[in-house]
């Protein structure tokens, strides 16, 4: 172990220590990567999606579009932490909450959520993912379910509700994505003409590309064929999830040639879903993934099997597969979500904020709640590695 690991190991035995860490040694890059994305978070980018276009061809040039400082990145990517943990939250009070994980992960592996944040505790879609996670961190895992179910709408309902009027049935269309690690490429005159053939059932077309694909081939012939091209925007974007809230809510069918978070968002907002095999496939991914590649390809294929036929309705099979990797039934009520921020915020100033004693703040609580409060009791139960599902 060299000095720097050794240094970071020393770090992350403290949340307040991380915190201030981070803030010292990425001030500038922080400030920086502020300056640069202010304006891109500020577009529409389901009206025009020119800005977020020219804003990718910077990032190419060498534009910063991140900053290394871990925690401000969880208190803002995708907008999740805002939208669930961050409403009734003072933002100083960031630290006494759970980290998010990102997103949908099959992977068995913990990523930088769990690993380089020195948070109390995770948050996560479902079951699937607590037991996983649980097998690399002793941490309370707090399941939450689809993270789009406590956004607001980008848009307000008069407005939605006038452009699904003009739009008339609508098709929604999903391309999987790649990003700065993980990498795709489409069978692109087969994907146009899947959706071609779709086409004829509906009235409007719109396609929702990821940012980090907006320049690319596939998005400029689905451009050529007069397809209407939307983005949720850049993934640093707070509103992120609010703009993909709204984006889903204009729809009243999904399809996509891939098994993302957007499959579980969409039946989460009640729009059926199908999936199109053999469209794209991925070419490299980052490390931590190639270690566990062979673990995603059971839980994937059950996904895709639900979703591979046209169903007008959702079905009670797909339900049940969303509710097993989305968490569906384990939505919580915003009074849930206030005790699971005021449980964080115990466990810290409990154990003054070092990692090493959390546990022994969370024995320490059990016993307080189950005296004095059972709803953050039963909460803190249900989030400990005794409780998994077998």
């Amino acid at each position: 172990m060299n000095v720097t690991e050794i240094t970071k190991k020393m770090i992350y035995r403290n949340i307040y220590m991380t915190s201030m860490a981070y803030k010292t040694k990425y001030k500038k890059m922080t400030q920086k990567y502020e300056e640069d994305t202010k304006y891109i978070q500020s577009v529409d980018t389901i009206s025009d999606i020119k800005p977020l276009m020219e804003f990718r061809k910077q990032v190419d040039n060498g534009k910063l579009w991140y900053t290394n400082d871990k925690l401000y990145t969880f208190e803002h990517v995708y907008g999740y932490w805002k939208n669930i943990f961050g409403k009734n939250l003072e933002k100083q009070k960031f630290l006494f909450s759970p980290v998010l994980e990102h997103g949908l992960i099959l992977y068995d592996a913990l990523f930088d959520e769990g690993t380089v944040t020195s948070k109390p505790a995770i948050a996560t879609f479902g079951s699937f993912r607590k037991k996983i996670i649980h097998k690399y961190s002793n941490l309370p895992v707090f399941c939450v379910g689809p993270y789009i179910h406590y956004a607001d709408n980008y848009y307000s309902n008069d407005q939605i509700e006038e452009m699904k009027k003009r739009q008339g049935k609508t098709l929604l269309v999903f391309p999987a994505h790649s990003t700065d690690g993980d990498k795709y490429e489409w069978m692109v005159e087969d994907y146009i003409y899947n959706i071609n053939a779709l086409a004829t059932c509906f009235d409007t077309v719109i396609v929702c590309v990821f940012w980090w694909n907006i320049n690319d081939k596939l998005t400029q012939r689905f451009i050529e064929e007069g397809y209407r091209v939307v983005s949720a925007g850049y993934n640093g974007d707070v509103n992120f999830v609010n703009r993909l809230k709204t984006i889903i809510g204009l729809a009243d069918y999904a399809v996509g040639d891939g098994i993302g978070t957007n499959v579980g968002f969409c039946i989460s907002e009640k729009v059926p879903y199908m999936y199109i095999p053999n469209l794209s496939r991925m070419t490299d991914c980052v490390e931590k993934e190639k270690e566990s590649i062979n673990s995603i390809y059971s839980p994937q294929s059950e996904i895709q099997s639900v979703f591979l036929k046209r169903e007008n309705e959702i079905t009670q099979q797909q339900m049940k597969v969303v509710d097993k990797y989305w968490g569906i039934n384990s939505i919580k009520t915003d009074s849930q979500i206030n005790l699971i921020n005021d449980i964080c915020e115990d466990i810290v100033s409990i154990s003054k904020g070092w990692t090493g004693k959390y546990s022994e703040a969370i024995t320490n609580l059990m016993k307080e709640y189950e005296k004095y409060d059972a709803e953050k009791w039963k909460l803190l139960f249900g989030a400990q590695k005794c409780n998994d599902e077998n």
